[in-house]
C-alpha cells in the first residue's frame, strides 16, 4: 500500500519518536511510504522518500510559516498523491 505522510517540524520528544516507530511499522510491512515535512528528517532511510516543503520563516513559526507551509503542503499533498497513488494519508 502507498502512504503518504505529513508532519510540520521536527520536535524531540515522545510524539516524533512515536511518528518514526509508525513509519518503521509500514515500511517493515511493506508499504511504500511517502513523507513531507517542513525540516530535513532524520529518519528518512532507503524505503521512506523524503521531500521537504518550503516555507519561509521555518525557525520562528510564526503566522507567515503557518500560513505559508499550509498552503504548500495542500499544492505539495495532492501533487505526491496524484503522482504516485497514494492509498492512504497519515497526518500528525
Amino acid at each position: 500500500m502507498r502512504t503518504l505522510s505529513i508532519y510540520s517540524k521536527e520536535k524531540t520528544g515522545g510524539f516524533t519518536k512515536r511518528l518514526y516507530r509508525l513509519f518503521e511499522a509500514l515500511v517493515s510491512s511493506g508499504h511504500a511510504l511517502y513523507y513531507l515535512s517542513a525540516d530535513p528528517s532524520p529518519a528518512v532511510s532507503e524505503h521512506i522518500r523524503h521531500q521537504m516543503i518550503r516555507a519561509p520563516f521555518r525557525e520562528s513559526e510564526n503566522i507567515v510559516f503557518w500560513t505559508c507551509f499550509s498552503m504548500t503542503s495542500l499544492i505539495q499533498t495532492l501533487i505526491c498523491a496524484r503522482k504516485h497513488r497514494i492509498e492512504r494519508i497519515v497526518v500528525f
